[in-house]
């Protein structure tokens, strides 16, 4: 893969020809905004492999998969361009793997964002597949942009939802990695104008890295330190009796945000990023943060 020199920060969206490709673009290029960076839309051809003992090339089709990719990559920076008309906005045709690009990119950018199901020149970047890998693998945090919640607002609106409505929300259990996602969390609220609850979840004490101590031992001190440092947040603390996946995926269906953290680094996606995050993955309700 070849890629330019990196000349600032800047945020890098994945990008493929579906829906949700479109909707994490959008979601990219606002953060673009609010960060005052670049933007970098990045689509991926992977190199065809022929039929084995065919003898088959595969410069025809190849070509024709770059010359799709190059087509996605155009109308992404007019669509970026639209909702950001003030950024920075490159593209970028790599060729490989998907999952080994975006690893690639992660190393020297400060954002990756994507959606959590693609096809066409991304091919593969579906959940389980390359999403996962980079939300768990990646050397800077990644936001998975889901699917917004289905169905009538009524069946939305709970009086834990009310609770974190518009909000970023961040798991908080006390762990170093917590800590991690919990100074993001509180830059992108800062940054976008939004209030922060810290969410903490009794259910998962036995969690590794987490301390058995009481929720306001690990609740009161984040808050009171982010209160306490002058950003002009609005700081909410919230503790819930059950487990923190399922109380993340419940607060994602109105939250602005919701983040957490990775738990360190490793061969093993699950181990690296637990029970919550996986969850969140699969079935929260609009943007995910994983934090490394």
């Amino acid at each position: 893969m070849s890629t330019t020199t990196r000349r600032s920060p800047t945020v890098v969206a994945a990008v493929d020809s579906s829906a949700q490709s479109t909707e994490a673009l959008r979601w990219a290029a606002r953060e673009a905004v609010a960060r005052d960076v670049g933007l970098l839309v990045v689509s991926v051809a992977r190199v065809p492999v022929p039929a084995a003992g065919t003898g088959l090339g595969t410069d025809g089709p190849f070509e024709e998969l770059k010359s799709r990719s190059r087509a996605i990559v155009t109308a992404a920076m007019t669509t970026a361009r639209e909702v950001a008309p003030g950024v920075r906005v490159e593209g970028l045709l790599a060729v490989g793997t998907p999952s080994n690009v975006l690893h690639q990119l992660s190393e020297e950018n400060d954002l990756l964002v994507c959606g959590s199901r693609g096809h066409g020149a991304l091919t593969g970047l579906v959940l389980g597949s390359v999403s996962t890998s980079v939300a768990a693998h990646a050397r800077c945090p990644v936001v998975v942009v889901r699917p917004a919640r289905s169905g009538s607002s009524e069946d939305a609106v709970t009086a834990f939802t009310v609770a974190t409505h518009d909000r970023v929300v961040v798991g908080v259990d006390g762990s170093e990695a917590a800590t991690r996602a919990v100074m993001f969390a509180a830059a992108h609220a800062r940054r976008i104008g939004r209030g922060l609850t810290l969410l903490h979840a009794r259910g998962d004490q036995a969690r590794p890295g987490a301390r058995a101590v009481p929720a306001e031992g690990v609740l009161t001190p984040v808050a009171t330190m982010l209160r306490s440092a002058g950003l002009g947040l609005d700081v909410d603390t919230l503790e819930v009796e059950g487990p923190a996946a399922a109380s993340m995926v419940e607060a994602s269906h109105q939250a602005a945000l919701v983040v957490v953290g990775t738990r360190g680094r490793g061969p093993f996606v699950s181990r690296l990023l637990g029970s919550v995050s996986l969850t969140l993955l699969s079935s929260a309700t609009g943007p995910v943060a994983v934090v490394h």
